[in-house]
C-alpha cells in the first residue's frame, strides 16, 4: 500500500500484514498428552485478565494451536472486540492457544512485537479487519 489513513513518519511505509508476519497453524491434540501440563491461551483467559490457564491435556476438549514466545495472537472471533495477545512466557511447559486465534510470527527481528500488537489493536487495523468477517449476528462473527 502506498496510501493510508494518515501520514507516516519519514522512512516508514504502509504494508500488508502478510509482509511483516506469517500466520502459523501448528496443531496439537492435548488429550493425547493427558498428564502433561500446558499453558492455554484462550478467549476466556484473555477476557479474565490476559493470563494463560494452566491445564492438563486431559482437561482440554479439542485440538489447539502450538504457540511460543515471540508470537502475537489475534482473535478471529468477534473482531469488533480487539483481542491481541503477545506470547511472552517461556518456560518448560508447552504453550497452546485456542483455534479462535490467528498465530502471527514476525517475519524479521526488525518487527517489534509490542508495536505489532499495538498496531493490530488500532482503530485503523480493526476497521479494515471488520470488512472481512462472516456471521449472521454481531455476537458470533469470525474473521475469514
Amino acid at each position: 500500500m502506498t496510501e493510508g489513513p494518515y501520514k507516516l513518519p519519514k522512512g516508514w511505509r504502509w504494508v500488508r500484514l502478510g509482509e511483516v508476519a506469517t500466520n502459523e497453524r501448528h496443531s496439537i491434540d492435548p488429550r493425547r498428552f493427558a498428564d502433561e501440563e500446558f499453558l492455554l491461551y484462550s478467549i476466556p483467559a484473555y477476557d479474565e485478565g490476559m493470563t494463560p490457564e494452566r491445564v492438563y491435556g486431559k482437561e482440554v476438549g479439542s485440538s489447539k494451536l502450538l504457540v511460543r514466545a515471540g508470537q502475537c495472537l489475534f482473535s478471529k472471533l468477534n473482531p469488533r472486540i480487539p483481542r491481541v495477545w503477545v506470547v511472552e512466557t517461556s518456560d518448560s511447559r508447552r504453550q497452546i492457544a485456542s483455534t479462535e486465534f490467528m498465530v502471527l510470527t514476525p517475519s524479521t527481528e526488525a518487527i517489534d512485537l509490542s508495536y505489532l500488537a499495538t498496531a493490530m489493536a488500532s482503530k485503523v487495523f480493526l476497521d479494515q479487519v471488520r470488512t472481512d468477517v462472516t456471521g449472521a449476528t454481531g455476537s458470533r462473527q469470525r474473521l475469514k
